[in-house]
């Protein structure tokens, strides 16, 4: 099975990037990746020198392995994307970490500040003493979108969604804007709860495997995410609300193109079998991210 090391990083989404790695249809492969801040924050002593610069126009922060080139794909088609794995190695240090003024609770620290842990069995241990069970996911996937994006954020094509459904089990689908559709996958966190709301995750190294399907007959607006039962569409924009109208309008679009409904039943399911989920609530340091759900058994095309 390839193994593409996380020494490939980059902080953009960039048309122009090589790929580092060229993979089949259907083809199994492991990606490793860095924490938030590419490994360099080993002490809280390291945190200034190691703190992405925000004034600046792509700052250093989720580090993201890649390009991977998926050979047979182009722009116009939409992929799957199934998240075979995410593997975090015994004795892996992680860290949350506190910004003053950020997070919906902005007085927790008069300085910036971080928390470190580590893994052990099946729970994080917390040099606080407190302990939290494993449950990772991966805050950044996407394909290359026609323009160069920070891999800190996220839009149609993917990127930093920092949906905690994004976890092993689950299919993402995306549309693709690129030859080979340039894949980067970033930012793994040994455990998060939905909206990040305090700045960060539980920032953590990992080894995720995944694997890509061309999907034949589904078009797609921007991200479609498929966990158990459940099929999510997700949306960003700079506000909430914005956000919560771009992934309703998705899934409006998305139940009258494959659930065979009209624009009125589809309106009607979305306020009566809907359920919104909040992805990214830190207004001030990233756009707002929400997810909004389904039961496949609505859409007879997933079903299966």
């Amino acid at each position: 099975m390839q193994l593409l090391s996380r020494d490939n990083t980059q902080y953009t989404f960039d048309p122009a990037h090589q790929p580092c790695m060229k993979v089949e249809l259907g083809e199994r492969f492991r990606v490793e990746t860095h924490d938030s801040r590419g490994g360099r924050m080993k002490t809280l002593a390291d945190y200034r020198s190691t703190a992405p610069d925000l004034s600046q126009p792509i700052p250093k922060m989720n580090p993201s392995t890649g390009p991977i080139a998926i050979k047979d794909v182009h722009a116009g088609d939409t992929i799957k994307i199934t998240i075979h794995s995410i593997t975090i190695e015994q004795g892996a240090r992680g860290y949350v970490v506190f910004i003053p003024g950020f997070g919906v609770i902005k007085d927790v620290s008069s300085e910036p500040t971080a928390i470190f842990g580590e893994l052990k069995g099946e729970r994080i241990e917390m040099e606080t003493g407190l302990s939290i069970p494993l449950r990772p996911h991966i805050g950044t996937i996407g394909v290359t979108p026609t323009n160069i994006t920070p891999t800190s954020l996220s839009g149609t094509y993917g990127g930093n969604m920092d949906c905690r459904f994004v976890e092993a089990g689950t299919e993402l689908y995306l549309p693709v804007y690129m030859e080979q559709a340039l894949l980067l996958v970033g930012d793994v966190h040994g455990s998060m709860g939905a909206g990040e709301l305090m700045t960060s995750g539980i920032e953590m190294p990992a080894t995720v495997e995944l694997s890509v399907e061309k999907v034949k007959g589904v078009k797609i607006n921007g991200p479609l995410l498929r966990k158990g039962d459940e099929l999510w569409t997700i949306a960003t924009a700079p506000e909430f609300q914005d956000a919560l109208n771009l992934a309703s309008a998705d899934m409006l679009q998305f139940l009258q193109d494959y659930a065979g409904v009209s624009r009125t039943n589809a309106a009607a399911m979305i306020t009566s079998v809907c359920d919104a989920q909040i992805c990214q609530g830190n207004d001030r340091l990233f756009p707002s991210i929400i997810a909004l759900s389904v039961h496949k058994d609505f859409v007879p095309l997933f079903k299966g």
